[in-house]
């Protein structure tokens, strides 16, 4: 995660990661939601703002294939 975002700071490079990771997910600035290949979701993640999620958040995330380590 540490060399993703070092490349996008230095270098101004998007990067695009796809991930069941929710954890590695959350780390993004943003991101986009898919569910049987179509998005569902676009969010924009304030980190300042970020709350732990409520169990019915999770729940929800694993049903559209969302994991947590």
């Amino acid at each position: 995660t540490n060399l993703i975002k070092m490349i996008n700071k230095e270098q101004g490079q998007t990067i695009i990661t796809i991930t069941h990771d929710l954890d590695f997910a959350l780390k993004s600035d943003h991101a986009i939601i898919l569910k049987d290949g179509k998005i569902t979701n676009i969010k924009i993640i304030d980190k300042s703002k970020f709350e732990k999620l409520d169990e019915a958040s999770i729940e929800l995330l694993h049903n559209i294939g969302f994991n947590r380590r």
